[in-house]
């Protein structure tokens, strides 16, 4: 019954390297398997693979190999639930034919397969690894949706499209354990919108929405092959880049980004004028990688307080300046509950002339201070 239930467990080892994408573990697996099958068919059953009396041209070495396949097919997990019911229904019926087969030339009169106790037993350990095999395929073919690896479904967001920061975490620390076997190089851009509130509190939320499913569209139409894109919250997003060749390369792409998203953007008719700053972090840079989108979101602050529509590298001072940020929020909230703020006037004036400066615009004339 163990001898029996052998090639069942090495077909799902196989089928556990093929769900974690694993190109050396099938290998490896699926060659054991078909050792296993060849070794016990030889050494437990000899001529049990010989498929007469049924006249088909097939050699006992093909059956074999199609039984490991066959087994080893049962257990390979599949996304979608309608390939998993027809692939394993294949396979329990590739593997059904060839014990059938074999079982009709153990029980053929036939002076070259001697009657002893050893093949009843075998043949009881044949029918109950078959029926372990039918059964791990049925529960296989009803639930493919348990037994695909669950890192491989990217949770998306609704409004974009884009994969969610739960994603985008997971595919960050598998690309990082990449980099520190390969000594490679990745980089995380940190992407936040600039004047999006101002679209939500003139136009309406369902304008920012529509805003924001452009951007997706945008981001993903740059990405690379190996690079995810996602949306973090509101109009923040981010961007892996799982393999860079130099700092440059990133550098054009941030570039290629800022332009690309700074393009007007039609909704309803209306034309929407948005840009965006990107915050970039290196790995490895004396870091760990889960500590880069946190370095990512500081150097696209950098970027903000330099003007906007722009990047930044992050360097080691951005953390001082994020903690004095903190810091002054917290010492602000601590003011206004002890009321301790003091209003000071400070008008604008310029410093040359003395007066208070006044744009003129093209069509409203001369605007006042007040006004802006």
């Amino acid at each position: 019954m163990a001898a029996g239930a052998g090639p069942a467990l090495l077909a799902l080892a196989t089928g556990r390297a093929w769900a974690m994408r694993s190109v050396a573990g099938v290998l490896a697996a699926a060659s054991a398997t078909l050792v296993g099958a060849y070794g016990y068919a030889m050494l437990l059953l000899p001529g049990l693979f010989r498929t007469a009396p049924v006249d088909i041209p097939v050699g006992e070495g093909v059956a074999i190999a199609l039984l490991a396949v066959g087994v080893t097919g049962l257990f390979v997990p599949l996304r979608s639930a309608r390939a998993a019911t027809v692939g394993h229904a294949v396979a329990a019926v590739l593997v059904a034919s060839i014990v059938a087969l074999a079982l009709g030339r153990f029980l053929a009169t036939d002076a070259a397969v001697p009657l002893t106790s050893w093949h009843e037993v075998a043949m009881l350990a044949v029918m109950a690894a078959l029926a372990a095999a039918l059964w791990a395929a049925l529960r296989l073919g009803n639930a493919p949706a348990e037994a695909a690896p669950r890192a491989a479904r990217p949770a998306g967001d609704l409004l974009t499209g884009l994969p969610t920061r739960q994603f985008f975490e997971e595919r960050l620390a598998s690309a990082a354990r990449r980099c520190d076997a390969k000594r490679g190089k990745l980089a995380v851009l940190f992407i936040d919108l600039d004047g999006f509130k101002p679209v939500n509190d003139t136009y309406g939320h369902a304008c920012g929405d529509r805003v924001l499913e452009q951007v997706g569209q945008r981001l993903r139409s740059i990405t690379r092959g190996a690079d995810v894109a996602a949306r973090v919250g509101g109009d923040e997003f981010l961007l892996l880049m799982p393999a860079i060749s130099s700092q440059d390369s990133v550098t054009r792409v941030a570039k290629a980004m800022i332009e690309l998203l700074s393009r007007p953007y039609k909704v309803d008719e209306r034309e929407i004028s948005i840009s965006c700053s990107v915050g970039i972090a290196l790995y490895p840079d004396g870091c760990k990688a889960n500590k880069l989108i946190a370095r990512a979101d500081a150097a696209m602050y950098a970027a903000k307080r330099a003007g906007g529509t722009r990047h930044a590298y992050f360097s080691p001072e951005m953390d001082h300046a994020a903690k004095q940020d903190f810091e002054m929020v917290r010492d602000l909230r601590r003011a206004i509950a002890g009321n301790e703020l003091e209003l000071y006037f400070q008008p604008k004036i310029d410093a040359r002339s003395g007066r208070s400066p006044r744009p003129r615009h093209c069509c409203a004339g001369t605007i006042p201070s007040s006004a802006w």
